[in-house]
């Protein structure tokens, strides 16, 4: 567990760079595999440049707070339905693995590797779900310039459940919806920049929910939402999240300016600990139970 998110700033063959946003207290304490290496007194210290090793801590003094690199791993998804038979399977597809153009209910999916987005759900799928689907080597083909992602929901009232998405450092996210009436249940993400990202393209204020994740993210938030500017200025969206775990170097969630809409939070954690005001760093409108 991490109270103090590190992220990684620069990288040789045989040393790393860390930093950090600092936090009061009285120092920081650096440890490489179990071995106390350097200290600071400096309370404004907020990086550390240092040898490579398989785990390196920063200990903030008096503060009770800790930084690991690397991030720890998310705990293994539970629950999650298996694809069951007959499976359809889509293998190395060079470019979209599904694309679902109108109203359609896809089940028992295994799309392994794409050359961008794994499902991309256009305009005028809405109402349209997809069931136990495994999303593997997502965007590992690179064949676009532009975003990519495990699932793409560009319709409303979108339907998830039980998918499993691991993504490439080429994916810009897992999870990417766009607009009101998505439902998410029983999911993983991991590999992605951010696991859940949403821009705004609806006009109409509803409701978004994500419950039962197992995420983990690389980028200094697991959830990133804002507007999709060609069509919208605000964000209008009630969020809830429940029992969604998220595991990675920075919050748990951020917004962009523009957001009216609000946050609930019902049993979620951030790197193994309950999540805090603290890991919705200028979130408006949030409820956390």
């Amino acid at each position: 567990m991490t109270d103090l998110p590190l992220t990684k700033l620069a990288e040789t063959t045989s040393t790393i760079t860390l930093g950090w946003t600092p936090i009061p207290c009285l120092g920081y304490v650096l440890y490489a595999d179990g071995v106390r290496k350097s200290n600071s007194w400096d309370q404004t210290k907020s990086s550390w440049k240092t040898a490579k090793a398989g785990e390196i801590r920063v200990v903030a003094l008096g503060a009770e707070a800790t930084g690991v690199w690397p991030p720890p791993t998310p705990p293994p998804a539970t629950g999650i339905a298996p694809p069951q038979a007959p499976i359809t399977t889509v293998t190395n597809a060079p470019g979209l693995g599904l694309n679902v153009t109108t109203l359609q209910h896809y089940a028992d999916y295994v799309i392994d590797g794409t050359g961008e987005t794994a499902v991309l759900f256009q305009l005028n799928a809405g109402g349209s779900s997809l069931k136990r689907a495994r999303l593997l080597r997502v965007a590992v083909g690179n064949s676009v310039t532009y975003g990519k992602h495990a699932v793409y929901g560009k319709a409303p009232g979108l339907l998830l459940e039980d998918i499993v998405a691991e993504c490439t450092a080429n994916c810009a996210s897992g999870l990417s919806m766009r607009f009101d009436g998505a439902v998410v249940r029983r999911f993983s993400v991991s590999g992605a920049p951010h696991a859940i990202t949403y821009y705004e393209t609806s006009s109409v204020a509803g409701t978004v929910l994500f419950e039962d994740g197992v995420c983990s993210f690389t980028a200094d938030t697991g959830v990133w939402v804002a507007p999709e500017t060609d069509y919208q200025t605000k964000v209008r969206q009630a969020f809830t999240f429940k029992r969604v775990a998220m595991t990675g170097p920075g919050a748990f969630m951020k917004v962009a300016s523009g957001f009216v809409g609000s946050v609930r939070l019902e049993g979620c954690t951030l790197n193994g600990k309950p999540v805090t005001a603290a890991g919705l760093p200028g979130v408006p409108n949030v409820s956390i139970v």
